[in-house]
């Protein structure tokens, strides 16, 4: 047990409190909060058109969760998640496709990844649009979309 030592005015008690020590949980990955990208449209017509942007949109609001280079030959997962934007960019709702039953921690950060990097580019030729897109993860946390993938390395 440790104690927390509080002194008051100049002059005035020491008093020493006891705190009970914490449970420490397994290490989660710190990521800074996601920054806002400039305000843009989308000049997209189609969802195939509009996913481009929406996978360099959360490129730029996650750098540093982004897997740079080829991806290794064995991924921790690979999950197909489908977004619904409407015609401001605001997220509306999500959906799983394939999800990656095995990795619920994985699944968990897709969402909040979709979520959070509201708003998205408005598509501005669309009433809203409905995209989908495939999330390769690695063994580290860190992902890639197949929109912008760099490819897989060999054995």
């Amino acid at each position: 047990m440790a104690l927390v030592v509080a002194a008051g005015a100049a002059g005035s008690q020491t008093v020493a409190t006891p705190v009970t020590e914490l449970a420490v949980s397994a290490p989660v990955l710190a990521e800074p909060a996601p920054q806002p990208s400039p305000d843009f449209s989308s000049t997209a017509t189609t969802p195939l058109d509009y996913r481009r942007d929406a996978a360099e949109h959360l490129y730029r609001t996650y750098p540093t969760r982004i897997y740079k280079g080829r991806l290794p030959p064995l991924i921790a997962s690979v999950a197909v998640f489908e977004v619904h934007i409407d015609s401001l960019g605001e997220f509306v709702t999500s959906r799983w496709v394939r999800a990656p039953w095995h990795r619920p921690d994985i699944m968990a950060d897709i969402e909040r990844i979709a979520k959070q990097a509201a708003p998205y580019p408005a598509p501005i030729h669309m009433p809203g649009v409905v995209y989908t897109d495939v999330w390769l993860y690695d063994q580290s946390g860190l992902f890639q979309l197949a929109t912008l993938t760099e490819g897989q390395r060999g054995k």
